[in-house]
């Protein structure tokens, strides 16, 4: 079996089959507008727009996992759980504009290499009920692994509906 063969294989268990057993939906990069998925999404490498992404009672787990894209933008999207899940795991650039989080165990997680430089812009939001607002991780790694994480963590301002850092 040639290398290229070898390759288009692995891809496509990674790409298909996997997010198939975690009962997931891969995606591409692109824009997409007003989409209702009725699973939890897993993006592939590259940049993605979401417009008017809804996204409700998707259980425990990441709902929109983006630790593979470069570039996540979210602008007046909507995330609503039953106080377990997380809503968006990235660890790429990220803007989440005019979005709203209700009942989420974490709202935004973004998760970062170490000496890496990430754009993240979390502007006019509405974080109602979460247990975490806003998380920030850096990875700390080793040639073996992920030996363990930093953490900001964002405590909850029920009475502006907003996160703070702390």
């Amino acid at each position: 079996m040639g290398y290229e063969l070898k390759y288009r294989a692995v891809h496509l268990a990674i790409w298909v089959f996997i997010p198939l057993c975690l009962q997931a939906q891969s995606l591409k990069p692109g824009i997409y507008n007003n989409l209702k998925p009725p699973k939890p999404l897993v993006l592939d490498t590259g940049s993605f727009t979401f417009i008017g992404l809804e996204m409700k009672d998707l259980g425990n787990g990441i709902w929109l996992d983006a630790r593979n894209a470069r570039n996540l933008d979210l602008v007046h999207c909507t995330f609503e759980g039953k106080e377990e899940g997380t809503a968006v795991m990235s660890s790429g650039d990220l803007l989440v504009s005019h979005c709203t989080f209700t009942n989420m165990k974490d709202g935004i997680l973004q998760a970062s290499p170490p000496g890496s430089v990430r754009k993240v812009s979390i502007v006019s939001n509405v974080f109602r009920d979460n247990r975490t607002s806003v998380r920030l991780e850096v990875e700390k790694y080793k040639r073996s692994g992920l030996i363990q994480s930093g953490l900001v963590s964002a405590r909850e301002d029920t009475n502006r509906g907003g996160g703070i850092l702390s």
